[in-house]
């Protein structure tokens, strides 16, 4: 999917254009693009019903 889009994902992280509003457009599209696909959206539809792991996360160093 990212491959597929790559030549106007590319062009919208340009980082001698990229501002904050750029940056949150991009990731934007990202979803939209990832909506599109069928086996993205049911991931995204599990992990909206899964349970909140707030806080569970660990940071390796």
């Amino acid at each position: 999917m990212l491959r597929a889009n790559r030549k106007e994902l590319l062009e919208m992280a340009e980082a001698n254009t990229l501002t904050p509003d750029r940056a949150l457009a991009w990731l934007e599209r990202v979803g939209e693009l990832a909506r599109a696909e069928p086996r993205l959206e049911e991931d995204r539809r599990a992990f909206l019903a899964a349970p909140s792991q707030e806080g569970t996360a660990t940071v390796a160093h």
